[in-house]
């Protein structure tokens, strides 16, 4: 399946909706961030793939992206020709915590598909 920049922007709002919930502060920051003033976007600076390695259906998205949330800065948003995956990443934190992540990675995931996103890992129907 070819992973789109519109998916992208559509999981990454679900990610950052749960991620940081009451917080306009840290969500809006985040999409700022996608998009520079001096030009160096987000789309050009964090794409891990250019196709090379023969993968053109995630040619143009970033892999893996480090957006954190509001308990620990730890978490990423991962895209995969196969869907989204929110991973935990929750090396060093602790238990209180990555139950609280736990949580706000099955939220994200439920809405994902919810909206019709794919989630990686998932067997699909």
């Amino acid at each position: 399946m070819k992973i789109t920049r519109e998916m992208y922007r559509d999981a990454l709002h679900v990610y950052l909706k749960y991620a940081y919930p009451n917080d306009d502060g840290q969500y809006y920051s985040k999409w700022a961030w996608m998009v520079r003033p001096e030009g160096h976007t987000f789309w050009k600076r964090l794409i891990c793939n250019d196709g090379l390695d023969g993968d053109t259906d995630m040619a143009d998205i970033p892999r893996e992206v480090r957006f954190g949330c509001h308990v620990s800065g730890n978490c990423k948003l991962r895209a995969y020709p196969t869907g989204f995956y929110f991973d935990p990443n929750w090396g060093g934190d602790s238990d209180d915590i990555c139950a609280i992540i736990k949580k706000i990675k099955e939220a994200v995931e439920q809405e994902w598909e919810r909206v019709g996103l794919l989630v990686h890992g998932k067997m699909q129907q």
